[in-house]
C-alpha cells in the first residue's frame, strides 16, 4: 500500500483528487488531506508518507516553501515522492497540470 497525503487549499480539489485516487488507484491509501499548509507540514512529519500530492499555489506559503520547511524540520529522515499539482484556470475550464519529481 502506498501511503499518501493530499495538500491543497481548495476543498473541491482535495475531494476530487481523493475520489480519483480511491476509484482508480486501489494501491494508494490517503492517510490525510489538509487545506492549511501548516497542517500539511505537521501531517507529513507525523505520517511520513510514501507520496505527497501538493498544490503549488496556496496562501501564505506556497508548495515549494512548504517542501523546504519539511526538509528543514525532518532533516531528511525520510523522503516521500512528490507530485506537484497546479491549476491555471477554474476547475471546470482547464485540466490540472501534474508534474512529478519521482
Amino acid at each position: 500500500m502506498i501511503r499518501t497525503i493530499l495538500i491543497d487549499d481548495e476543498k473541491d480539489s482535495l475531494s476530487a483528487l481523493s475520489h480519483v485516487l480511491t476509484e482508480m488507484c486501489p494501491e494508494v491509501s490517503v492517510v490525510d488531506s489538509c487545506q492549511i499548509p501548516a497542517l500539511g507540514i505537521e501531517s507529513i512529519l507525523k505520517h511520513k508518507p510514501d507520496l505527497v500530492f501538493l498544490d503549488v499555489e496556496m496562501p501564505k506559503i506556497n508548495g515549494f516553501e512548504l517542501l523546504e520547511e519539511v526538509k528543514h524540520q525532518a532533516r531528511l529522515s525520510f523522503s516521500p515522492r512528490l507530485i506537484r499539482i497546479t491549476q491555471l484556470e477554474p476547475l471546470n475550464t482547464a485540466p490540472l497540470i501534474i508534474s512529478s519529481s519521482l
